[in-house]
């Protein structure tokens, strides 16, 4: 079990994290993270493992480099997301607007409905994301997205109404499962990410982002979380 030590140092790492990626564009490497927080190589290798076990961010596999660290892919994706700050991957349609909402500044996303042939563009401008006649369709329920966290985000995707999605799912033999207006899918990036960016962060606990769920009228079995749910 992780000591408090352990829990304050990995939420630093993984601030540490963020604010990087925001600057660069990139993830950084483990000498990086160690000349920032004044720490050895061991100590971030450490913290990086914690941190993929407990889903603080994902790892490429048997190594120390970062793939994931929500909102931001390392990698390419159908989801592309600029601001005067710079520009960066997002996992997913909710984490496009979730790197938005961390920037609190005017953002424009940039992707296809459906990830396919229809382009879309989304900007947020003072605070307010538009245009409004797009829907957010998330796949799979919220107690398996981390059973395989990349298909979740590959899933969770723009359509132009609950009508496309339906044929959408049907014709990719993808689950059908709860899709959010513009508005609440903004307002649940809001929520969820709009602190991601303060120096003294810390994930959500299992209680608190059920309540941001509930908060927003987000019920039912598709948002409940597993008891053991990271």
């Amino acid at each position: 079990m992780t000591t408090p030590d352990n829990t304050t140092f990995d939420a630093r790492v993984r601030a540490a994290v963020t604010t990087y990626i925001v600057e660069q564009g990139f993830a950084p490497d483990v000498e990086a993270l160690a000349a920032r927080l004044d720490c050895t190589d061991d100590d971030i290798k450490a913290s990086l493992q914690r941190l993929d076990e407990s889903h603080g961010l994902v790892l490429h596999p048997n190594s120390y480099d970062i793939w994931v660290a929500h909102p931001f892919s390392l990698a390419p994706t159908a989801f592309w997301v600029t601001s005067e700050r710079g520009s960066w991957w997002g996992n997913c349609g909710w984490c496009s607007l979730g790197i938005a909402a961390m920037l609190g500044e005017d953002t424009r996303i940039v992707t296809r409905l459906g990830a396919q042939d229809e382009p879309l563009e989304l900007h947020v401008r003072d605070g307010r994301i538009a245009p409004e006649d797009v829907v957010l369709h998330l796949a799979l329920p919220v107690a398996k997205w981390w059973d395989n966290v990349i298909y979740t985000c590959g899933t969770i995707l723009f359509f132009r109404s609950d009508a496309a999605v339906d044929a959408w799912c049907a014709h990719r033999n993808i689950p059908r499962g709860q899709t959010l207006s513009l508005d609440q899918a903004w307002n649940l990036a809001q929520a969820w990410y709009s602190d991601y960016l303060n120096p003294n962060w810390r994930r959500h606990s299992n209680e608190e982002a059920q309540a941001i769920f509930e908060n927003l009228g987000l019920t039912g079995p598709f948002w409940a979380l597993n008891p053991d749910w990271k």
